[in-house]
């Protein structure tokens, strides 16, 4: 029998995957839906929550691409601002569906639960190793991805009128292929001689200002 060799990065994915599975297994927001206490209101609120973390992502991968200009960084780099970049009409349709408009999407001082994952992020860009980095996104993006079939479920069942566009932007996200080449992107770093530890701290740093950023828009 072969035995494979382990990756650096293999300890650190299943210590987040391990946490991912104890901790975020509902969504705020989708159980206020759920409930009846959460309406329209809560979800323009989320919305342009959405707006900020967009323009904060662009700045943040921005600076990573340039950063880390070298593959297989500078893919996943820019994977992530094509990404943010066709999010954002997305966005703008459900906004405009709720009787907003693009001026409420503008960028304003963060309120609610937006600031603590903007400034995770924000930190990451400026300071994070390639390995920091590249793990903080594949922490943020199988969370994100797991709260929002948890959001868009219960806005199958139990979502106001109107909201059809808005469960269009959070329904069916697959980011498997961007978390399975932020790991290859993290285990590069390590083996150029990354700290592993700092790099799990600022992953789950960032995972961890999530639930805020939900709980933050279901008390709109």
């Amino acid at each position: 029998m072969t035995n494979r060799s382990v990756r650096p990065v293999e300890p650190l994915v299943q210590e987040i995957d391990e946490g991912l599975t104890g901790v975020l297994t509902d969504n705020v927001l989708a159980s206020a839906l759920r409930e009846g206490s959460a309406s329209l209101p809560n979800l323009r609120s989320l919305l342009s929550a959405e707006a900020f973390c967009l323009m904060t992502e662009t700045a943040a991968y921005g600076l990573l691409a340039a950063r880390y200009p070298n593959r297989p960084a500078a893919d996943l780099w820019g994977s992530m601002v094509h990404l943010v970049a066709e999010a954002r009409p997305v966005l703008t349709a459900a906004a405009i569906s709720l009787g907003m408009t693009e001026a409420d999407l503008m960028p304003r001082p963060p309120a609610h639960g937006v600031f603590p994952v903007c400034s995770a992020m924000s930190w990451m860009a400026l300071h994070g190793s390639q390995a920091s980095s590249a793990l903080a996104v594949y922490a943020e993006l199988t969370a994100y991805a797991r709260q929002c079939a948890l959001l868009a479920a219960s806005l199958r069942d139990k979502g106001p009128a109107g909201s059809d566009e808005v469960l269009g932007y959070y329904a069916d996200l697959d980011l498997q292929a961007l978390a399975t080449l932020a790991v290859d992107v993290a285990d590069d770093g390590l083996r150029a001689g990354d700290d592993p530890q700092t790099a799990l701290a600022t992953a789950t740093t960032l995972r961890s200002k999530l639930p805020e950023f939900w709980a933050g828009t279901a008390g709109a």
